[in-house]
């Protein structure tokens, strides 16, 4: 059985030995963060601020959109030329610099996804083909679909999209009539 002065010296922390002498190792709770005497922040956010595209340029199709990205491409010599790959937009992430959008096509019968950086040097032109329909943020579901199945339907402009509610048809009925009383 251990006395109660055994137990007491259990219940403190061991001693361990170190290469330096006989002094107590430091617990990670014991170790103080050191804090960087400026902030980066400023920095990083003022080069992102250069490198960022101005908005004018910067696309504004939105999820779903058909459209033709112009991506410069370079070939032998240093010299660069233009290409257009015309597929959907399926996915939108990040903002400011890091914004990317994820890009799908068919080549061949094969689907092919790119995700590119909005404002990277690369990409040199967004041209909006046609306006698609749909009710998600991301179009992952295309992925298993093929043919006419993959197909999202598309968004007349000028197009009344929504049904008049009950409200609106009871309002339009009663102005009818009152038109026809007098």
């Amino acid at each position: 059985m251990l006395s109660a002065s055994r137990l007491g010296s259990l219940s403190q922390r061991p001693v361990r030995a170190t290469s330096s002498g006989c002094r107590p190792a430091m617990s990670r709770r014991s170790v103080q963060p050191v804090q960087a005497k400026f902030n980066l922040a400023p920095i990083v956010d003022s080069i992102a601020q250069e490198n960022m595209k101005p908005k004018d340029k910067i696309p504004k199709p939105d999820i779903g959109d058909t459209v033709k990205l112009g991506l410069r491409v370079i070939e032998a010599k240093g010299k660069t030329r233009t290409q257009k790959l015309e597929g959907v937009i399926i996915a939108e992430a990040g903002s400011g610099i890091n914004k990317t959008i994820t890009f799908r096509r068919m080549f061949q019968g094969v689907g092919i996804e790119m995700i590119v950086p909005v404002h990277s040097p690369v990409l040199e032109s967004v041209e909006l083909v046609r306006s698609g329909r749909v009710r998600r943020a991301k179009l992952y579901y295309l992925r298993e679909r093929i043919g006419k199945a993959a197909k999202l339907k598309e968004v007349v402009q000028g197009a009344k999209t929504t049904k008049p509610t009950a409200r609106e048809e009871k309002k339009a009925a009663a102005a009818a009539a009152e038109a026809q009383q007098e």
